[in-house]
């Protein structure tokens, strides 16, 4: 979808494409709604069921004890998300691949928002050279996930296979930063597609690190750090590009250099991973569980 999608603007004007994508869209929502499927196990429900009484009535309480200063209710609110995400907090490695995951995150929202303005405000980019590079970069980017990456997953192991992938982020950020002509940007769009591969391994990782009723709160608190570094990074490097496009060493393109530095901090940082702890079941366990195996 991701190659086709460009092509588009070819055979259509920009308007139909608009309404197109809107169509879709709505489309997309009625088939969420209407035909998929309940993914969460019965037992997990029946579990998370068996639970509510007790974290309603904490709830309750929680709402009488504040009802009577409400800046006491207003902070409860404020740090409810943090406390959500504190859960990434637990283990070493889930600190390790949150930070991760949070430059990851910042430079990939960079590179989809800003790099085609850049492409075509420096670089003489047109709807026809943007439909093709995408058209190309997205085959190869199916054939990369499709069929490379389990083959590289049993090379390389999951945890370089990772840190290769950060590496080829931060290559490829370089290689927008300092390219001259479209040569260099076709070949950074084309090593991008192996830096995509960071984020199954990311959300993979992420799983090894939880008990199996709290996937969805792990999952769910590594997308809110991707979501917050994704509205941070556009942000963040369109005022150094604002600050740097006259420069005489690296001019509009510093940003992406930036990026790219952002990357290799990514890369040192999930080196730093032990495969080990992924699978050690009392680095994720609960202090209920140290009990239940004691009276056992």
């Amino acid at each position: 979808s991701l190659s086709l999608a460009p092509v588009l603007p070819l055979v259509m004007n920009h308007f139909r494409v608009s309404l197109l994508s809107l169509s879709l869209t709505v489309l997309a929502f009625v088939i969420s709604v209407v035909f998929l499927p309940e993914t969460l196990p019965d037992a997990v429900a029946s579990q998370n069921r068996r639970q509510q009484p007790s974290e309603t009535s904490t709830s309750e309480e929680t709402t009488v004890a504040t009802t009577c200063r409400s800046s006491l209710v207003v902070t409860s609110v404020l740090s409810m998300p943090f406390q959500k995400v504190a859960i990434l907090n637990r283990t070493t490695m889930l600190q390790l691949l949150t930070v991760g995951a949070f430059f990851a995150s910042m430079v990939y929202s960079t590179d989809i928002n800003l790099v085609l303005f850049y492409m075509e405000a420096h670089l003489n980019f047109r709807d026809q050279d943007i439909a093709r590079l995408f058209f190309v970069s997205g085959a190869v980017g199916l054939i990369v996930q499709v069929v490379l990456l389990q083959p590289l997953i049993r090379l390389f192991g999951e945890k370089w296979l990772l840190v290769a992938t950060f590496a080829c982020g931060s290559l490829h950020n370089f290689l927008y930063g300092i390219s001259k002509d479209q040569t260099g940007i076709w070949a950074a769009f084309l090593l991008s597609q192996f830096t995509h591969l960071n984020y199954p391994l990311l959300s993979s990782f992420a799983s090894k690190g939880a008990l199996e009723t709290e996937q969805g709160r792990v999952q769910g608190a590594l997308s809110a750090i991707s979501a917050l570094a994704a509205a941070l990074g556009p942000v963040l490097m369109q005022s150094i590009y604002d600050y740097t496009k006259d420069s005489i060493i690296f001019g509009p393109g510093t940003m992406f250099v930036f990026a790219a530095l952002l990357y290799l901090t990514g890369t040192i940082i999930v080196s730093f991973l032990q495969v080990d702890q992924l699978f050690s079941p009392h680095a994720v366990a609960s202090p209920s569980s140290y009990d239940e195996e004691e009276e056992a």
